[in-house]
């Protein structure tokens, strides 16, 4: 054994004096020679790739393709107790000497000869880094050939550079590689932050990466740190006060974790990544938003499977940025058998959830939401056969305007809207708005088009919104943080006219009630534009809308596309896209949608669209691009146009909403509650009380002195139903109005 000691020995004397003769044999014509060990830049550096969020939080970390955690951090955003520890622990004339120490070499030499053993090296940072850009077995002409190479580096490259080229690259355990990814592995802190304790901490692990990995036994580690601490006290770096104070300092090691979250969104981003990627993608999603959505999903699938509801997907839009918030793909991306479906990016018939493009497009063609379309049976003659569309509960309401027609999502009024409008031109016009999937020949779809009849992802309906959201103007969405928030390119699709007047009609609740009854799911306590989509036979139902700052998507279904169980988009992706709404709400408040120039009031006749007359029994306002005006007065109701606007005679009174002869769909599986159908009406001077009944039973009164009117809510029941108000003055009925219902 003694013998076995002295050879060792030995051979390590003679690998220390072979390293320190080399400054002497090699001659500085012959190192030039020698191609540069950093090649071209960090061409031989593979990062790992950090995939955050919007702010910093890691969502994944794809391995290098050596299988490795790395990241590139230049010295200057490195804490500058790095550096100091970097020296104390390595190399503390690293500043001075040109790659081999001969100093170290000689104390090296003079200390393994005394205890006939190993107990001090004298490789430098320089020659370390060489070792790293060229592995190979630890024998004497492995070490002369990194001394050479240390000298090379030092020929061509400035101190700093090696430097931070070491700490960029240095084994620090557990596939980590650098110190910056060490940071953020072994203490969650970017290497800006990092105190002396936990700079020194770093820096020990270097020297004997398994052997120190403080995730098996922290002690070692801990007591490695303290003696860097204790060099860089005895080398000026630090006070005696702070290097007690650092050893003092506990670990505050975190935990060993590979997180993979946002994993649809991941998914999306890693396969748009250039390789090789970054090291740092920053992207636009937020993971608390992101969080939460994701259970706002799973608890709706887990609700709804009891109608035949297995999945959902959402997507949460900054409509200002384009930025991508939330993208939640399907209710567990860990189910084995079907969670990494996207459906987000599924193509799926999209049913009544693409009509709002329709009616924008006609819109700027000329027509107005005053304009009365028949809703009624009709035929169209096709080429490949007769085409009839109905609305969903298959019924009919006769004339209707198109602000009822588009917010109560009526079929027949759709396609009537688009065949005037025209089929090609509507279909570029969705096309141009995003829904880009969209790529056969106007005849494929037909005037189906504007029922769904083509396929589109959810992705490609969140940016349609956000096209109507932005006032006109599609810009595709973001999912990377960009450098110039002002880069996208955008392209304007509608007029903001037309933009807004969509967006008004989609948050009238009062327009909407027609179909989906007052206060439906889609009804929100501040302003939102909504609307909803369901697909033949029920098996793709979608939720679709948006504030002044967010569009939120919600698509509900089975990804193998059997049917639910009569599962609409207003009782299945509806509460969902209303549960969505909600939580957005408290981080990005919803305010008044601005309505642009270009837009006037003017009050009309329901039962016509023209301008109302004095003695229309009804009467609304509405908004009309300029110029666009109805061309006249309602001659229906008086003979004669009106000289001054209308008014309430004295002693007067109308029930506004409902209006008598509508038709009303209960759907029993829409939760209790948000099936009620707002009662309007507007009173003259002179009335004190207003007294709502149906079919003869009281449900409320309120005082006319409150302005404006409030509303009386009735809940839904299937039947004939005779709503009545009266008007009272001094306790006596002075007038009285009535409307006849049907809820089916």
């Amino acid at each position: 054994m003694r013998s076995s000691l002295i050879r060792k020995t030995g051979l390590a004397a003679a690998l220390s004096l072979i390293s320190a003769l080399v400054l002497a044999l090699v001659a500085d014509q012959a190192l030039q020679t020698i191609p540069d060990p950093l090649k071209d830049g960090r061409a031989d550096f593979e990062p790992s790739v950090r995939i955050e969020d919007r702010r910093g939080r890691l969502l994944r970390e794809l391995l290098s393709p050596r299988d490795v955690r790395t990241e590139w951090v230049p010295l200057e955003k490195m804490s500058p107790f790095l550096i100091k520890a970097a020296l104390a622990a390595e190399d503390r004339r690293f500043y001075s000497h040109g790659g081999v120490d001969v100093s170290a070499v000689l104390r090296a030499l003079g200390q393994n000869i005394i205890h006939r053993r190993i107990v001090s090296g004298a490789s430098t940072i320089t020659m370390q880094l060489a070792r790293l850009l060229s592995p190979g077995p630890r024998t004497w002409t492995q070490k002369i050939w990194e001394t050479v190479l240390a000298l090379r580096l030092e020929q061509l490259h400035s101190k700093d550079r090696i430097l931070a080229e070491y700490l960029n690259r240095a084994p620090c355990g557990n596939q980590i590689y650098g110190v910056p990814a060490a940071a953020r592995l072994y203490l969650d802190k970017p290497p800006a932050n990092l105190t002396p304790a936990e700079a020194a901490f770093l820096l020990a692990l270097p020297q004997a990466p398994s052997a120190l990995d403080p995730y098996r036994r922290v002690g070692p580690a801990l007591a490695r740190r303290n003696r860097i601490l204790a060099r860089m006290a005895a080398l000026g770096f630090l006070t005696d006060s702070q290097k007690n104070r650092a050893q003092a300092e506990p670990l505050n090691l975190s935990e060993l974790r590979r997180p993979f979250l946002a994993p649809h969104f991941v998914t999306q981003v890693k396969s748009r990544l250039s390789e090789p990627g970054p090291g740092v993608v920053r992207t636009t999603l937020d993971l608390e938003i992101q969080s939460q959505v994701e259970r706002l999903v799973e608890q709706a699938v887990s609700q709804g499977r009891d109608k035949g509801l297995t999945q959902a997907a959402a997507l949460v839009l900054d409509h200002h940025s384009g930025e991508i918030l939330a993208w939640v793909g399907s209710a567990d991306f860990f189910d084995e058998k079907e969670g990494q479906n996207d459906g987000v990016t599924a193509l799926r018939q999209p049913g009544s959830a693409v009509k709002p493009l329709t009616y924008a497009a006609a819109f700027d063609a000329g027509l107005t939401p005053a304009d009365l379309v028949e809703d009624a049976p009709v035929d169209f003659g096709l080429r490949r056969g007769v085409y009839r569309p109905v609305n969903y509960d298959r019924r009919f309401r006769g004339p209707v305007s198109l602000r009822t027609a588009l917010a109560s999502s009526l079929n027949v009024p759709a396609v009537k809207v688009l065949e005037r409008v025209g089929l090609t031109r509507v279909l570029e016009k969705m096309k141009a708005a995003g829904l880009k999937s969209l790529t056969k020949e106007p005849d494929f779809y037909g005037l189906g088009l504007t029922l769904g009849g083509g396929e589109v992802s959810l992705l490609e309906l969140a940016e349609a919104y956000a096209t109507l959201a932005a006032g006109g103007v599609y810009r595709p969405s973001l999912m990377l943080r960009p450098e110039n928030p002002d880069s996208r390119p955008a392209q304007r699709v509608f007029s903001p006219q037309a933009a807004y007047l969509v967006t008004d009609i989609l948050a009238d609740d009062a327009a909407r009630a027609a179909g989906f009854g007052r206060d439906s799911v889609l009804a929100l306590p501040f302003p939102a534009a909504a609307k909803t989509g369901t697909s033949k036979n029920f098996r793709d139902n979608w939720a679709v809308g948006y504030t002044t700052s967010v569009v939120v998507a919600v698509w509900a279904g089975n990804f193998d596309g059997r049917p639910m169980g009569s599962v609409s988009g207003v009782s299945g992706a509806g509460p969902l896209w209303r549960r969505i709404m909600r939580l957005l709400a408290r981080y990005y408040p919803p305010e008044s949608f601005t309505r642009p120039e270009g837009l006037i009031e003017a009050t009309v006749c329901p039962e016509t669209g023209l301008r109302a007359a004095t003695q229309c029994p009804r009467w609304r306002d509405e908004l009309f691009m300029t110029g666009r005006l109805p061309p006249g007065y309602c001659l229906r109701h008086q003979t004669s146009a009106p000289a001054e606007p209308p008014r309430i005679e004295p002693g007067r009174l109308a029930i506004l909403t409902p209006r008598s002869g509508e038709q009303y769909l209960f759907d029993p599986g829409i939760e209790t509650g948000f099936q009620n159908l707002g009662l309007e009406a507007q009173a003259a001077s002179g009335i004190d009380w207003l007294v709502w009944s149906v079919d003869g039973r009281e449900i409320g009164r309120i005082r006319t002195d409150r302005q404006p009117l409030p509303r009386i809510f009735w809940p839904l029941r299937p039947g004939p139903v005779k709503i009545t108000l009266a008007g009272q003055a001094q306790g006596r009925t002075v007038a009285a109005d009535q409307v006849v219902i049907t809820v089916h």
